[in-house]
């Protein structure tokens, strides 16, 4: 949050509205392009042009269909036609292989997510742009693996069946895995394998007990289905889970000189690794689309909450060079305290979504330090006078036989401004706001309350998800993310932020932290 000292900082601030919305755009992670009705670029930020290899202001005004191979131009062309009779936010070409060109002729492959908004009755699309090489080269690295895996199981497969002596020369070094042999009834004839070690099995102690005997009953049941269909020449694959591990079982029917069945051959490998590995990737990926659908949504409120604030700026800043004469010092006053309000407001949104992109890549972390508690919340408190309504005061009490703590000062400031700055907002003039900390042996504990318009019960629980605005709250500024930020901070210093709320009557919000 940024507090002015002065009016003349604020005049110099607010003069040119690029200065608010140009570094958000440039320094966005993902590429943005905007474009027309017809296709062509209005405005292409940095990464755009990194992307595709161009420099300042060569894509403006040039179609779209030169960041396209040419073979999708014709399609391309259609796809912009459908997509302005009907916009909409949605993912571009699901399903498809996107590619874009470089402007030295390279393609690489890519994402699009889509959205739209209009201005002075033109609609325009928004396009968030992804470079997905590396993601591309991750999963064909994986089925590259999974193909050499395959591959190997069967060759080895096909060499124990030949032999039984070939059993034992395989067998005894075959990593991360075991090699059974069992009669039609599944009781042990041969096994071996490094994974026995590590699971503390010796060999000589499975000869002659049953297969199924190693694993719950539920597993069992499972294996036993299995295995019956290999009874009949099924080959069949399946995975099971022992204790904190994964297995793929491949088990194939071994038959005599008279093509009969009569042995089973099972070989299990643990894939425990590979299987961490695929839930990490595509934990990853379900990261990375909600990080893509946030930046949608933001783009997508920003367009829209900072028409308000900056309208206002430029009417202001034209009204105030009119009024020139000393008698007209309120009007320019007037003026000048909506100007502050709306550059507080811009910097709010601004700072809740770099606060929020910080916080989702793991760039935040707390690093405690002892310090003064009610020096800083005295500070926070002088920092919050610029934003009381008419007659609201901020009374700010402290128990506790020590004012010293051992926290991450900045954080902390960060968590109290956003929620005294939530307590102003949604309370009235002459409402006061109460902040209270108080630190005992075991915990610190920070309240702020207010007696403001408060939360309908039906709503509460989804008051810390991002976007969320309560249907009392929609007429008020705001980005539905600062509380979103204000958890993640109280958890960052091991700490837990509860609530209580009225509607009509109030909120209140507990953070408690474990006292070092």
């Amino acid at each position: 949050m940024c507090v002015f000292s002065n009016k003349s900082s604020v005049l110099e601030e607010k003069i040119n509205p690029e200065e608010f919305y140009q570094p958000l755009f440039d320094s966005a992670g993902e590429g943005i392009i905007l474009v027309n009705n017809v296709g062509n670029i209005v405005l292409a930020n940095k990464r755009t042009r990194s992307l595709f290899g161009y420099k300042k202001n060569e894509l403006i005004g040039n179609n779209i269909q030169i960041l396209i191979p040419k073979r999708f131009s014709n399609k391309h062309q259609t796809h912009i036609k459908s997509y302005f009779g009907i916009p909409k936010a949605r993912t571009m070409g699901k399903g498809l292989a996107l590619a874009g060109v470089k402007k030295d002729g390279t393609e690489f492959p890519l994402e699009i997510s889509l959205n739209h908004f209009q201005s002075n009755g033109n609609t325009y699309a928004i396009a968030l742009i992804t470079d997905i090489t590396d993601r591309q080269k991750n999963e064909q690295e994986i089925i590259e693996l999974n193909e050499k895996l395959e591959q190997r199981v069967k060759e080895r497969t096909e060499q124990l069946s030949k032999s039984e002596n070939l059993y034992s020369t395989i067998a005894k070094n075959f990593p991360d895995g075991i090699i059974n042999v069992f009669d039609k009834n599944f009781n042990y004839i041969f096994v071996e394998g490094r994974e026995l070690d590590k699971l503390g099995i010796k060999k000589n102690n499975l000869i002659g007990t049953n297969y199924l005997d190693r694993f719950s009953f539920k597993t069992a049941t499972h294996i036993n289905n299995e295995l019956q269909n290999v009874l009949k020449g099924i080959p069949t694959s399946l995975e099971i889970t022992l204790e904190d591990s994964y297995y793929i079982l491949e088990a194939v029917p071994l038959r005599n000189s008279e093509d009969e069945i009569e042995q089973l051959l099972v070989i299990e490998k643990n894939v425990t690794i590979k299987k961490e590995a695929e839930n990490e990737m595509k934990r990853s990926l379900k990261k990375e689309r909600e990080l893509n659908s946030m930046k949608s949504r933001f783009v997508s409120m920003a367009s829209h909450e900072f028409r308000t604030p900056l309208g206002t700026i430029l009417s202001s800043a034209s009204l105030l060079g009119k009024y020139t004469n000393t008698e007209q010092q309120p009007k320019r006053d007037r003026h000048i305290t909506k100007i502050k309000s709306s550059v507080s407001n811009l910097t709010t949104i601004l700072n809740d979504f770099l606060s929020l992109e910080k916080l989702e890549a793991g760039k935040v972390s707390s690093t405690p330090e002892y310090f003064d508690l009610k020096d800083a919340c005295n500070s926070v408190k002088d920092n919050m006078k610029g934003l009381l309504k008419i007659g609201q005061e901020i009374i700010y009490i402290h128990e506790g036989y020590t004012s010293k703590v051992f926290l991450d000062e900045q954080i902390l400031i960060n968590t109290l401004l956003n929620l005294l700055s939530n307590a102003i907002k949604y309370s009235s003039e002459t409402q006061n706001i109460i902040l209270k900390t108080q630190i005992s042996d075991k915990e610190i504990i920070f309240a702020v309350e207010d007696h403001g318009i408060g939360i309908p019960t039906e709503e509460q629980k989804h008051l810390f998800e991002r976007f969320f605005r309560a249907n009392n709250a929609t007429n008020i500024q705001g980005t539905g993310l600062g509380l979103n930020i204000t958890k993640r901070y109280v958890e960052l210093m091991k700490g837990n932020i509860d609530f209580e709320s009225e509607e009509g009557k109030g909120t209140k919000f507990i953070i408690t932290i474990p006292h070092q």
